[in-house]
């Protein structure tokens, strides 16, 4: 399967095949309309994971040969730090496939995927002090010349496990890490899981797959986190299907303006500009200049409802996003 240049093994769409719920992050978490969910398709035994925030990469060793690919099959190797290649090159394996999540740490914070990817584009190897990369492996396609994409779940998770590296929550200190999971078959143990992982603010939510899945046919859970906000609705733009708009949507600034800091998609709604609008983020990013932040902006944005309620403030908005653990400080390297 492997060839002198590594070539990226994937699997058309495997990934982008799952069904998400989402909860709120300043009310309990529930995981309740999963296990239902669960049941309904018969599935009683599941592995959990935690969700990351960065940048989906693949990685690839044959020998002395080391490949990290992006999502998109470019070959991230030269740009992510050496530490990463080098922990890779050392695994007591021969050949080995293997997707995985790189995250960023800054003096032993977790930073956003935003800044990770624009780091890496940059091709900076070097890291400047106090700055880690770590790629987090969770599931294994080959490994020592044999398919494992064929083995289910919780076979994969024993084959990363025989290459010896350590599961922790925070690798802060480590180039390569692989996920710590938990195998759940209750749905008293699947509340436990997600109250820990959640409980974490550098991740997004968890990750649910069926045991008995094999890579090739894995469909698996997102139960990720979301905050909402009262926005007010600056535009409406008209898409090509007839009743379906997307719209900007503005916050209030210090001085009463309001500044955009989100565009939902493909809303049937029909809203007129000056309407408000409850509006479901799933993080908040802010942007900052000169130790300031000049910009705001909702990533992935989703209009739940017209509303009476008052329009919320970018300081509102910075402040809950940063008590419940979704902001997300932009700032160059």
């Amino acid at each position: 399967m492997l060839k002198a240049e590594i070539s990226p093994t994937r699997f058309n769409g495997r990934r982008h095949v799952y069904d998400a719920f989402i909860f709120d992050v300043r009310k309990p978490i529930r995981t309740t309309d999963v296990y239902k969910y669960l049941q309904r398709r018969g599935i009683k035994d599941v592995i959990v994971e935690p969700k990351y925030d960065g940048l989906y990469v693949q990685v690839a060793k044959d020998g002395s040969e080391v490949r990290v690919w992006s999502d998109l099959g470019n070959n991230l190797t030269a740009n992510i730090s050496s530490k990463i290649v080098e922990k890779v090159k050392q695994l007591p394996c021969k050949t080995l496939v293997a997707e995985g999540e790189l995250e960023l740490f800054i003096n032993g914070k977790h930073e956003a995927r935003g800044l990770i990817t624009g780091l890496i584009h940059r091709r900076k190897r070097n890291l400047p002090p106090g700055v880690h990369e770590v790629v987090t492996l969770f599931d294994c396609l080959y490994l020592n010349e044999v398919d494992i994409s064929t083995k289910n779940t919780q076979e994969r998770l024993n084959s990363l496990k025989t290459l010896k590296l350590p599961q922790l929550l925070t690798p802060s200190r480590v180039p390569l890490n692989m996920v710590p999971y938990w195998r759940v078959k209750n749905p008293t143990s699947l509340q436990a899981v997600a109250k820990k992982i959640c409980r974490l603010r550098h991740f997004e939510g968890v990750i649910i797959k069926p045991t008995n899945q094999t890579a090739r046919n894995l469909r698996f859970i997102k139960f990720k986190k979301y905050i909402e906000f009262a926005l007010s609705v600056l535009k409406r733009i008209p898409t090509r299907t007839r009743g379906v708009y997307n719209y900007d949507l503005g916050a209030l600034t210090h001085e009463g303006k309001l500044i955009k800091v989100a565009r939902s998609y493909n809303t049937r709604l029909r809203l007129t500009p000056g309407d408000h609008a409850a509006v479901a983020c799933f993080n908040v990013s802010a942007y900052m200049k000169d130790g300031k932040i000049k910009r705001v902006h909702l990533y992935a944005p989703k209009i739940q409802t017209k509303t009476t309620a008052p329009v919320n403030s970018v300081d509102t908005i910075i402040k809950t996003a940063k008590a419940f653990g979704v902001l997300e400080m932009h700032r160059k390297l």
